[in-house]
């Protein structure tokens, strides 16, 4: 018995670490917004998920987070239906389309080729989702991931900064086209790779108050304090890297989910260390934030052609606002509805809102699914925070990360982005995990 234990841990190791990788190897290839990238992604995570349940392995505590999941599983039903030959079938004025001499679709989407490799994307996404909740039924093994996963954002936001001063601001592959002089790292947009920062950023304060920075308590020469201030250093390159970005939207998302950890984490405005933090970030703000002030100053008219795009995108949901037009398949539908008040010169492949983007392919209820979903996380992650106060590191920590990519959601298209989606499930997986109960005892015990 004690044996075959093992045995289930060590194939869970393994396991964890195929998909930890996927998390973090995935945003080397332009934020892993490449169709190969994210489909051989989809299909490793789905065989994982498989070979854990063909070894015997189940889903139990997967199960409690049926309110989370069944949302999203409607969602991709939906897509499905999508892409199926029923659009004859259905009254016209429901699946009406702009007079442009083009023939009818048989389906609601105008792209069923892009909806089908999405629902895969979505499902090897939900698969990771899956395992890394399972894998997070032991504390101290999930905070571990979690710190696992915070290097890697570091990783990533050493080589954004080192790209930009030392490499002639180019990617690994070669030459960078767009957002010169600013700090991408392997995301081709800055905006992607600033909620990829926040994020991270979010997690990694979490696990400094939580835990490993209680090192600063001691002696500054001390091994413990040389390493506690070590790991606060971590925070500050991620921050720099996330000024560099000059992402103004990142910032405020970023602001947003570092408050929220300092707020929501046991004692930490009791420690000032979150304060502390915080202040620190506004000091390097007004240092180093030159380029990000530049922009703020070019926002009003940014916004004018922002606020045009959304009002053609509102017409654009409002023609079909019960079936969308398709998973994936905003390009080709916006163009039918594209008009010259909107520099017809250029193509509008995104609506720069992913709740707009998700009303337009997917229709007003359907594409209301994931936002249920994200709220109905957020509502678990504040029960469990409230129920275990001295295990709430993780679910604060998914918490804020849901907050970044909800806020930078607004007026952004972050999360269309596969390396911001597979890191905020990794997070929010890690947060909302059941214990198990002896792992529910033994933390309580020691929080006594």
């Amino acid at each position: 018995m004690i044996a075959g234990g093992r045995m289930t841990q060590a194939r869970m190791g393994f396991a964890d670490g195929v998909l930890v990788a996927l998390v973090l190897v995935t945003p080397l290839a332009a934020g892993g917004n490449r169709a190969p990238v994210w489909l051989i992604g989809a299909v490793l995570a789905c065989a994982v998920a498989g070979l854990h349940v063909a070894r015997g392995g189940g889903f139990g505590r997967v199960a409690t987070l049926r309110p989370v999941l069944v949302p999203i599983l409607l969602f991709l039903a939906f897509a499905g239906f999508q892409i199926l030959p029923v659009a004859g079938a259905l009254p016209q004025a429901v699946v009406a389309l702009p007079e442009t001499g083009v023939a009818a679709a048989a389906t609601i989407s105008l792209a069923p080729g892009a909806g089908q490799p999405a629902i895969l994307r979505i499902a090897g996404s939900l698969a990771l989702f899956a395992m890394l909740t399972q894998a997070a039924a032991r504390p101290d093994h999930a905070r571990r991931i979690g710190w696992v996963i915070y290097a890697g954002v570091v990783a990533h936001a050493l080589w954004g900064l080192l790209s930009l001063t030392l490499f002639g601001d180019q990617f690994p592959w070669g030459e960078k086209q767009f957002y010169r002089g600013a700090v991408t790292g392997t995301f081709v947009s800055r905006n992607a790779f600033a909620t990829f920062l926040g994020m991270g950023a979010t997690l990694g304060l979490a696990l400094l108050l939580g835990g490993r920075g209680r090192s600063l308590r001691g002696h500054w020469l001390a091994p413990s304090g040389v390493t506690g201030a070590a790991l606060w250093a971590t925070l500050g390159i991620v921050l720099l890297a996330l000024l560099g970005t000059q992402s103004r939207m990142g910032l405020v998302a970023t602001v947003a989910g570092l408050a929220l950890v300092t707020l929501a984490m046991p004692g930490g405005l009791g420690r000032g260390t979150g304060w502390a933090g915080l202040a620190g970030f506004a000091l390097v703000l007004l240092v180093a934030g030159a380029g990000l002030a530049d922009r703020a100053i070019l926002t009003v008219g940014d916004a004018a052609h922002r606020l045009e795009l959304w009002r053609q995108v509102a017409t654009m949901i409002w023609a079909r606002p019960w079936t969308g037009y398709g998973l994936d398949a905003f390009a080709p539908a916006f163009e039918l509805h594209h008009r010259p008040s909107l520099e017809p010169g250029l193509i509008w492949d995104h609506a720069h809102s992913v709740y707009l983007a998700l009303w337009a392919e997917m229709g007003l209820i359907a594409g209301s699914l994931p936002p249920l979903a994200g709220l109905l996380a957020a509502r678990r992650l504040v029960r469990l925070r409230r129920a275990r106060p001295a295990d709430s590191l993780l679910p604060v920590a998914g918490l804020s990360a849901l907050c970044v990519a909800a806020v930078h959601s607004l007026a952004d298209v972050s999360l269309e982005v596969q390396g911001n989606v597979l890191l905020l499930l990794s997070i929010l997986a890690l947060g909302l995990a059941r214990r198990l109960p002896e792992e529910r005892a033994r933390v309580a015990g020691a929080a006594a």
